[in-house]
């Protein structure tokens, strides 16, 4: 991977740059392994995981906690890129610290099964011709 100096957004409330060094380094064969063997991560082909609900309902940690049945999916892109942004986030939630400034990250501590596309799986490069 070449080098990426880089600081934090300011948007961004999760900002410690040595775990966001480290979930960014996880390569793409390791994306699936997961200390809690509850917390179940399948890498999947792209089609059909990239539809948007057209609804949603928004949930607390308490109610996640008292699902009967967790999945979470990561795959959704933006425009049809490959954004950087988004397989770091992908990585911070499975693989960072459980805090709540990463709130999908509750779910390590749960059985949950999770969905994550290939291309979002993807070794994390930054691509300057798009900009990120």
């Amino acid at each position: 991977m070449s080098a990426f100096e880089f600081e934090p957004s300011q948007c961004f409330p999760f900002r410690d740059k040595e775990v966001i060094r480290r979930s960014r380094a996880i390569p793409h064969d390791q994306i699936e392994k997961h200390p809690n063997p509850d917390f179940k991560i399948r890498v999947v082909k792209d089609e059909g995981l990239t539809a948007v609900s057209p609804k949603v309902t928004t949930l607390g940690p308490a109610d996640v906690i008292a699902a009967k049945y967790r999945f979470d999916m990561h795959g959704i892109t933006v425009g049809g890129s490959l954004n950087s942004w988004q397989w770091l986030m992908t990585r911070l939630v499975l693989h960072g610290p459980v805090t709540p400034k990463l709130p999908a990250s509750i779910l390590q501590t749960l059985r949950t099964d999770v969905y994550v596309t290939e291309k979002a799986a993807m070794n994390i490069e930054a691509n300057w011709n798009i900009g990120y």
